[in-house]
């Protein structure tokens, strides 16, 4: 590995380190968090502690996969709308004896620190070292980024998407479906990276249906995935769709089109920053779609399609709700950024900034126990 690769990958580390305490830094800052916002009765008792405020909102229900499965029965149980993989490999360290929290703690850190790796990897081979770094920099500092040191699953599915891009730009399909097929089981969202995953395929053969061979079948490992966890579920609750319905109706996640009322309700009632209202969202929603319309043709068309499912998905599926945290996926829009900062001094002190001010901000709100994303 040339030295120069050594010192970026080792600088980026230093910058995900950094962000680490400075997270850690905002929680102990503010201590006695609001009980109100918890799993009630579910492996906490709403006290003030470091495990607890690392473990909110959907960490909570991972957890309870982790230790409990999921629900059997066919009324409406919570728990089948959370993807599969996070819970399992927490169970799997927790079976050799690590506490369930820290083995969570430790999968989201590893994953993340092996994410800015990969990451970093992927966007050098087609952008160079400087715009790599700025890119990954950008990403480890964007308001959503925090959701990298808690029990969520962003940073094994970050992980998962760059091993995948990697490996289909290099033509080992197996690989390369083998990881898109861990994307889908991670979240929701990663079924749709077969779209991009296909362009790559067919555009390396000059898109020609007549050039389709055996490997095509490794990229239909991410349906068949998907497939797979929808059987066992209905094998508990004789629902096939029950981690669907769960979304739909028990977290009001179902298509919401036109998206005009989302829209409109920021007119009827603007707040900076609470779960239905998020003035943050919505801009980071409205730029996002500007670097998403520059992106088709500034950037390779993979990441174009890649992005596109990033960034339309939350939206019809749950209006603006958590829009900065999914859009911590996109991590192509962090490529055009970084090809800006490296530009333009201005520009990059300024996302710099802006960057920090929110991340410490959604901190604040998450480890206070408040809505953050």
């Amino acid at each position: 590995m040339k030295s120069e690769t050594i010192r970026s990958i080792s600088y980026l580390i230093l910058i995900f380190i950094l962000m680490k305490i400075l997270f850690l830094a905002v929680m102990f800052s503010f201590p006695n968090v609001r009980p109100d916002y918890y799993m009630v009765g579910y492996i906490f008792n709403n006290q003030d502690t470091f495990l607890e405020r690392l473990a909110l909102y959907d960490g909570q229900w991972y957890l309870h996969i982790a230790a409990e499965g999921y629900s059997q029965g066919s009324n409406l149980m919570l728990d089948h709308g959370f993807y599969p993989m996070y819970p399992f490999t927490i169970w799997i360290l927790s079976i050799f004896g690590l506490n369930i929290v820290v083995a969570g703690l430790v999968i989201s850190w590893v994953a993340g620190a092996l994410a800015v790796v990969l990451l970093y990897i992927l966007i050098k081979d087609g952008f160079g070292n400087a715009v790599a770094k700025k890119s990954v920099t950008y990403l480890l500092i964007f308001p959503g980024a925090f959701f990298l040191s808690v029990l969520y699953t962003e940073a094994l599915f970050l992980m998962f998407v760059a091993l995948s891009f990697i490996y289909a730009q290099k033509e080992k399909w197996a690989l390369a479906g083998i990881f898109g097929a861990f994307v889908t089981l991670t979240r929701i969202q990663g079924i749709f990276l077969v779209f991009p995953l296909a362009y790559m395929y067919y555009r390396n053969r000059g898109f020609l249906l007549k050039k389709t061979d055996k490997k095509v079948f490794y990229i239909a490992l991410l349906p068949v995935s998907l497939v797979l966890f929808y059987l066992y579920l209905f094998s508990l609750t004789g629902d096939f769709f029950a981690s669907y319905n769960d979304q739909a109706e028990g977290w009001g996640k179902g298509p919401r089109i036109p998206l005009l009322p989302t829209i409109l309700k920021y007119i009827e009632n603007p707040q900076f920053h609470t779960y239905s209202y998020s003035i943050i969202d919505l801009s980071f929603g409205i730029f996002f779609l500007v670097l998403l319309v520059l992106m088709y043709k500034r950037l390779p068309r993979e990441y174009f399609i890649y992005s596109l499912f990033a960034w339309t998905v939350p939206l019809i599926g749950g209006g603006t709700e958590s829009l900065t945290r999914y859009l911590l996926l996109s991590f192509p829009s962090f490529i055009l950024l970084g090809q800006w900062g490296e530009k333009n001094k201005i520009v990059n002190w300024t996302i710099i900034i802006v960057f920090t001010i929110l991340s410490a901000y959604f901190a604040y709100l998450f480890t206070r126990g408040h809505w953050a994303g």
